[in-house]
């Protein structure tokens, strides 16, 4: 390997910092593009500020917020008492006497808490809609942030982060809330129109209940989405159709949805005279995808007429494949009309309306059949590679964990043998570090390799840094600093733009004799002991230098500076 003589590292910021302004709206402080949200009154000004008119700002929460204490009670139930009450950001809403703005913004609540989320309609929920603690979210970005002791009740559109999603995303939100309805209500987000929407690692863990249609724990109604990762702990009642752990009603015949990595732990109960459609992941899926879901939870419904219930879906069509059902199907008041199946209750299949089954199991005593119906005359008992019923004593020594696994390289069943009564899902997060290119200092002779992290679940970074090598290789980690020429630096200079994270791995001070020599290079986070990676880069100071040359949109003088230092000059 060459030894570069007088390459010096540094990790200088590239651009300048963004100054510390006071902000224009009332007490909010501005930084780095956000309003910085740091008390109840905070939220309500910032919430005013999108409601009069900016609807694209952007605010962090930089503490728990706390707008009323003891609003629920060990139950889940409203304590008696005078609250201060909400209004959504974003408050949009067709059903309202007023239509406001849609929230198309980024929110960040670096995984800090609201406490005390309170909303109750009036005069039997008359126009009391889309309410949360966004209204309604287009195009905008709600992530990281948990609702607590909160009780939320209207009429429709009811969820604790979002009522309304259209063509946004709900990232990594916790909710611990009470919320109530009349039709369309869920423990995360309410309802989403026909524009693509992602919701990605949510969980509830409160009580959700509607009188009308359409009641489950993360969202009551998607058209053309991405529902991943997400999980359900609460307690879901319904008194009429649609009923479900995860989604009530999903997909759209057009665009082909998915369901990915979503387990139900809680109890889902449905309660209507005439039809009822139920099931822990999903009621009513139409052209969806379900796939590694997982239904743990206790299904119950009572009827006087019709049920379509499913371990993993009630009704429907679509693709299920390497899903698992193992929680109690009770259905009181059952005959020979109801559909109910281990995975799936009615599953159309005809020229019109097809569904695929691959690599599904259920538990064999929580139904007779794994699909009861499968197109207008046929059932699946159970069918291996297909629907399978297995037992207990498969579930519990990883025979069915490694069956889901189907042999693939990566999936998310895991299973501690011994402690896990049967496998789970696991959740990785995800972080992102990019390589974003090389460029040239040319007031000083040196030459830098960009990198930027793009965190969507707030995590606490333990150490930044770069694993570099003069020469070029594509094997480089942290194992490997100290041997082979590999080296590391510490990344302390970074700029923060809000949605990601910049930083730089610089040369400077670069002899002519050292241009052609390739350095090889990546940016890692450390997270929780381990370590995250973007790609590798392997640039010399040569070409990059002629890559800039031949821009296009390079000005001149830029150029003419770089060919000074390619002759020496």
């Amino acid at each position: 390997m060459k030894k570069v003589i007088g390459i010096l590292l540094s990790f200088s910021i590239i651009l300048a910092q963004f100054m510390f302004v006071s902000a224009s709206a009332g007490s909010l402080s501005f930084e780095n593009g956000f309003y910085l949200i740091d008390s109840a009154d905070d939220l309500y000004a910032f919430a005013d500020l999108v409601n009069n008119g900016e609807s694209s700002a952007n605010a962090k929460l930089t503490r728990d917020i706390i707008i009323n204490e003891d609003v629920l009670n060990s139950d889940g139930d409203l304590n008696e008492g005078t609250y201060r009450e909400w209004y959504p950001i974003g408050d949009k809403n067709t059903y309202a006497r007023i239509n406001g703005v849609s929230y198309d913004g980024i929110f960040d609540g670096q995984n800090y808490s609201i406490y005390g989320l309170y909303y109750s309609s009036i005069d039997d929920y008359s126009n009391d809609s889309a309410i949360g603690l966004f209204g309604t979210v287009n195009k905008g970005v709600v992530r990281n942030v948990n609702i607590k002791d909160s009780y939320i009740q209207g009429m429709y559109q009811i969820g604790s982060v979002c009522a309304i999603l259209n063509s946004g995303s709900i990232i990594g939100c916790n909710s611990y809330a009470t919320v109530k309805g009349s039709s369309n209500v869920a423990g995360i987000c309410a309802y989403g129109d026909k524009e693509v929407v992602l919701i990605s690692r949510c969980n509830f863990y409160g009580k959700a209940s509607a009188e009308g249609a359409r009641v489950a724990g993360i969202s009551a109604r998607l058209g053309f989405c991405t529902v991943e990762y997400c999980n359900n702990y609460g307690t879901i009642t319904g008194t009429n159709s649609n009923v479900a752990g995860i989604i009530a009603g999903v997909g759209d015949y057009d665009y082909v949805s998915l369901i990915k990595g979503c387990s139900n732990y809680g109890n889902v109960y449905s309660n209507h005279t005439s039809y009822i459609y139920t099931g822990g992941i999903t009621s009513f899926a139409t052209n969806t995808t379900i796939e590694d879901c997982l239904n743990a939870g206790r299904l119950s419904a009572t009827t006087g007429s019709f049920v379509c219930c499913g371990g993993i879906a009630g009704y429907g069509f679509g693709t299920i494949k390497n899903c698992l059902s193992v929680g109690e199907i009770k259905i009181a008041n059952a005959n020979d009309k109801n559909n109910i199946g281990g995975v799936f209750g009615s599953a159309a299949n005809n020229t019109k309306y097809q569904t695929s089954f691959e690599n599904n199991y259920f538990l064999d005593y929580i139904a007779e059949y794994g699909v009861q119906e499968f197109g207008t005359s046929s059932t699946i008992i159970s069918e291996e590679g297909f629907v399978e019923a297995v037992s207990e004593l498969q579930l519990k020594d990883g025979t069915v964990r490694g069956l889901l696994n189907n042999n693939r390289t990566t999936s998310p069943w895991v299973q501690v043998i011994g402690a896990d009564n049967h496998p789970v899902i696991e959740i990785k997060p995800i972080y992102s570090v990019d390589a974003l290119g090389g460029s040239i200092r040319v007031f000083d002779g040196g030459f830098r390799l960009g990198f930027s992290f793009n965190d969507l679940q707030g995590a606490e970074v333990q150490e930044y840094g770069f694993v570099y090598a003069y020469t070029q290789t594509d094997d480089l980690n942290i194992s490997l600093v100290g041997t082979d020429g590999v080296k590391k630096k510490i990344a302390d200079n970074r700029i923060d733009w809000g949605d990601y994270i910049t930083y730089n791995l610089v040369f400077t001070g670069m002899p002519k004799s050292a241009y052609d020599t390739v350095v090889s290079a990546r940016a890692y986070v450390k997270v929780q002991g381990e370590y995250y990676y973007s790609p590798i880069l392997q640039r010399s100071f040569n070409n990059v230098a002629n890559a800039i040359l031949e821009d296009s949109t390079v000005d001149q003088s830029t150029k003419d500076a770089i060919n000074n230092l390619l002759k020496g000059v």
